[in-house]
């Protein structure tokens, strides 16, 4: 027998169990990052109703999540102010969300909510302009709650459930520790955190990155 090779082979294994206990144990959990901009949902009604009868969203490119960015462009409009040429993302909803950062939402004088995305209590009422026409978008308008995506098999991997509420460090050339991030467990969704504009920048954001995930 070749006692090299045993003891390399006996000090592979110990190592080996050493990392996986480690791993185990670690309350530190790494998902990647990206930035969301200011962007709209639409139902199939307002659809027709900015970009004319029988109007549907038309596929310019895949997201990194389920959905697609569309062709089709909206401007944002109150009494005080307007963004023009925003996102529109597919596929249509039933119900039209106006997502906006804090710093959007002062622009246009208004003040949302930070609500998790489909929650409208509280939501705010703005106008939509298309080409082919204008809508009163009644609690549509607010400020997504930052949020990490999982697919039920992630969530049982890493240990969570739909909802549950936890930290994120993001790791940014400005370190930006961030609580109330919650957790949203879907069918066809990957490990992703979304954040906004505001949380970005506060961040030092540069493309997509990283953010370790405290229990």
């Amino acid at each position: 027998m070749n006692t090299t090779n045993t003891e390399e082979r006996d000090l592979e294994r110990i190592v080996t169990e050493i990392v996986r206990d480690v791993v185990e144990r670690s309350e530190e959990l790494t998902v990647p990052v990206e930035m969301s901009a200011r962007h709209v949902h639409l139902t199939a009604g307002d659809v027709e109703a900015l970009f004319g009868k029988g109007a549907e969203l038309t596929f310019k490119r895949s997201l990194s999540l389920p959905g697609f960015l569309a062709e089709e462009r909206v401007s944002i409009v109150t009494a005080k102010g307007s963004f023009k040429n925003v996102a529109v993302l597919g596929p249509v909803r039933g119900h039209t969300q106006v997502e906006l950062s804090a710093t959007d939402a002062f622009s246009l004088g208004i003040r949302p909510p930070v609500n998790i995305s489909g929650d409208y209590t509280g939501a705010e009422d703005v106008y939509l302009v298309g080409p082919r026409g204008m809508i009163c978008a009644e609690n549509s308008a607010i400020i997504a709650q930052a949020h990490i995506h999982m697919s039920p098999e992630e969530a049982v991997q890493m240990g969570f459930a739909n909802r549950d509420i936890v930290k994120a460090e993001l790791l940014g050339t400005r370190t930006l520790t961030m609580n109330n991030v919650m957790v949203r467990v879907d069918p066809g969704m990957h490990a992703m955190m979304h954040i906004d504009m505001d949380e970005a920048n506060a961040s030092g954001y540069e493309g997509v990155k990283k953010a370790v995930i405290r229990k």
